[in-house]
């Protein structure tokens, strides 16, 4: 019994350090439900210092985040970490127009430089009929592993 007891305890210690550690991995948590620290990843990207110089991680949990984000060059260094491309979407309703710029007729606009992106689907949901982009990125040593529909 105590054998049973002990092992229980070190298996809930180890996972509950895991969960933390996993937690600690990120500087901002973005969740549409309210569980994160922010509900929108523009909110995200707004809370990172301008002309940083350390790596800040904006983990997006899973969901569809219908909004257009604004990743100005000020802000460097940035990743945007999805949990699953497949669950993590970020989509916005907007076509290219004669007098708009690349930076506004699009879903997300990355003009930062040493950007790392993964697991997140970037949509431009305007549909048929007139140029619609997904992304449009401005920027130098930008890594990614991301879906653009």
């Amino acid at each position: 019994m105590k054998i049973s007891w002990f092992v229980t305890a070190v298996l809930f210690f180890g996972l509950t350090q895991t969960k933390a550690a996993a937690q600690s991995e990120h500087d901002v948590v973005v969740a549409a439900d309210g569980s994160g620290h922010v509900e929108t990843v523009q909110a995200a990207i707004d809370k990172v210092p301008k002309h940083n110089s350390k790596r800040i991680v904006i983990f997006i949990k899973p969901g569809i985040y219908n909004e257009q984000i604004q990743s100005p060059p000020t802000k460097p260094y940035v990743s945007l970490r999805g949990e699953k491309a497949e669950e993590t979407k970020i989509t916005f309703n907007v076509k290219v127009e004669a007098d708009s710029s690349d930076r506004t007729a699009c879903t997300a606009f990355i003009g930062e430089h040493n950007v790392h992106v993964e697991n997140i689907t970037f949509e431009n949901s305007f549909g048929p009929g007139a140029a619609a982009f997904a992304v449009v990125a401005n920027a130098d040593r930008l890594d990614s592993k991301t879906v653009v529909s």
